[in-house]
């Protein structure tokens, strides 16, 4: 089937197709699970009669916390054979950014991974400002508790009654309705969610698949958070769309990845350049047998050349570059097959078949060949809108239906695009966005502050840190570790800037805002003097 198919059906299909066409293949390696496709669509069959049970509804939103567990993908085929939308929440998000999601998508119902991890106890902390919850489904552990409903017995019965009722509710969803809600920023710092439908993410599964020729014999290996796109669909669905085996490892850890490479014979990987900075980094990492990788892929950020040229010599030589978001439902460009590491350090290759894309200026007027230019794309693959944000929705796609994205290219000579930066005051650490506003809004919030302005600074392991530039109310003195504390109860670790100047004043532009281009070519200078002092530094110290 063709990206390009008027009769792409539900998400849900595709898993169906797979568990009819190979019932006893594995689908889903977690832990000491292994988890067949008839299994996988057997339980996501009676979660969608469950559900239907309860009186969940069409479009009706379910909030799931949870690592990237099996957990994830029953309840998204579930919701894709009723029509109700699923809405991440990132497991790294405190209390207050929680009940932001919740409140904001107007959840209903909610659900967590328990046991032994932290996730219940934030949510507890939260769930009683949220009136929207009608219940709480805990995986891993039995709650007595009235709200609370443990995930694991829904699974003992089959919901027969409800078998019709399922039946005839597939038949009134429809390609273009919603089904997966992701939560990203904007320049004002306010989360927004995108809500992808099943055309946009059937669209970029079948895309991805037939890139990375995937096939019955993969092996994928999803380390990724299933509130991103990442996880939830490039590395996450996708692989199910051509009967693949996906090994799910719950929080990332570099260790645990080249364990489950090793023992698992992974032959597809893809991740942000600082995951395989942090692989590289490991003191046993050339003990590990990598052997059976076939094709790795880069996302989130430009990879180093020494990362790329790292990867082809003790990983695989087919690498590829994309460019992924969340508006697009996953990767809309890719480079070249087989693309030597001096090409992949320079470009993120050329749009998938079948997406429209230009680059144009402030105006949205097409730009002149070599000229730099915001790329919009415009096709199946983009998303439906921001939840309840018609403002912002029509901000970023045009009558036309064209979507702007905010990032900068080029053109080379060859038709390859170029990432030139980001429009949007945005920037990725770690593989993490993050958005100055927000970070700002909540440093501002301290009692002793002043003035902020957080920009980002090159860094070689984590793609950009953060600076924050801060002017103290008159009288104050501000302390480090108070403010750390402060936001680490109101910001996700990412988000935390990993430096504080403190300044009595900061560079204004004619119009009396802050210019934020000075402050981040002084912190690309001093967080470059200071990489350089640090060899030195050592040096004197391993003489003396």
């Amino acid at each position: 089937m063709s990206a390009t198919d008027n009769t792409l059906g539900l998400l849900s299909d595709y898993v169906k197709n797979s568990a009819r066409d190979y019932p006893d293949k594995t689908a889903i390696v977690y832990d000491d699970q292994r988890i067949s496709y008839k299994e996988l669509n057997r339980k996501s069959k009676i979660l969608a009669r469950y559900l239907l049970k309860i009186g969940v509804k069409k479009k009706d939103r379910i909030a799931y916390l949870l690592e990237t567990q099996p957990e994830f993908f029953y309840l998204c085929m579930a919701a894709s054979r009723i029509g109700a939308i699923v809405v991440g929440m990132g497991t790294r998000l405190t209390p207050p950014e929680l009940e932001y999601i919740i409140k904001n998508s107007e959840a209903e119902y909610v659900f967590v991974a328990g046991g032994d991890k932290p996730y219940l106890d934030r949510l507890t902390k939260i769930i009683n400002n949220c009136r929207e919850i009608n219940q709480v489904f805990v995986v891993g552990e039995k709650i007595p508790t009235p709200n609370l409903t443990a995930l694991e017995d829904i699974f003992l019965e089959e919901y027969a009654d409800f078998a019709d009722n399922l039946a005839q509710h597939e038949t009134q969803v429809d390609t273009n309705d919603g089904l997966l809600m992701v939560y990203t920023s904007g320049t004002t710092g306010n989360p927004k969610g995108a809500v992808l439908t099943h055309k946009n993410i059937i669209n970029s599964c079948l895309s991805e698949a037939n890139e990375f020729e995937s096939s019955i014999n993969d092996v994928w290996l999803n380390n990724m958070p299933v509130n991103h796109v990442g996880g939830a669909i490039v590395q996450g669905i996708t692989p199910l769309f051509t009967a693949s085996t996906i090994v799910l490892l719950g929080n990332f850890s570099p260790a645990k990845t080249l364990e489950l490479i090793q023992n698992e014979k992974v032959t597809i990987m893809g991740g942000v350049p600082t995951t395989y900075a942090m692989l590289f980094s490991l003191p046993d990492y050339d003990e590990y047998d990598k052997s059976s990788l076939r094709l790795i892929h880069f996302g989130g950020s430009m990879a180093p050349k020494s990362t790329l040229e790292k990867a082809s010599l003790t990983m695989s030589t087919n690498i590829y570059n994309c460019l992924g978001m969340t508006e697009v439902a996953g990767i809309i460009t890719y480079t070249p097959q087989g693309s030597e590491v001096d090409l992949l350090s320079k470009t993120l290759g050329k749009v998938i078949r079948g997406i429209e894309w230009k680059l144009v200026d402030n105006n949205r007027k097409i730009v002149s060949p070599g000229e730099v230019g915001e790329i919009a794309f415009r096709g199946s693959n983009i998303f439906k809108e921001y939840f309840k944000l018609s403002e912002a929705t029509n901000e970023s796609i045009d009558k036309d239906g064209w979507f702007y994205s905010g990032d900068m290219f080029c053109e080379n000579e060859d038709g390859l695009l170029i990432l030139m930066g980001r429009k949007k005051e945005m920037f990725i650490t770690g593989g993490e966005n993050v958005y100055t506003a927000e970070v700002e809004g909540v440093i501002s919030s301290y009692e002793k502050v002043q003035t902020v302005a957080v920009v980002p600074a090159p860094d070689p392991i984590y793609g950009d840190i953060g600076y924050a530039y801060i002017i103290p109310k008159s009288g104050c003195t501000i302390d480090e570790t108070d403010l750390k504390n402060y936001l680490r109860k109101r910001l996700a670790a990412y988000k935390i800037p990993k430096k504080f100047l403190l300044r009595n004043l900061l560079p204004l532009n004619p119009v009396g805002k802050i210019a934020k281009k000075v402050l981040i070519e002084e912190a690309a200078k001093e967080l470059k003097d200071s990489q350089e002092i640090l060899p030195l530094v050592h040096k004197i110290k391993a003489h003396y």
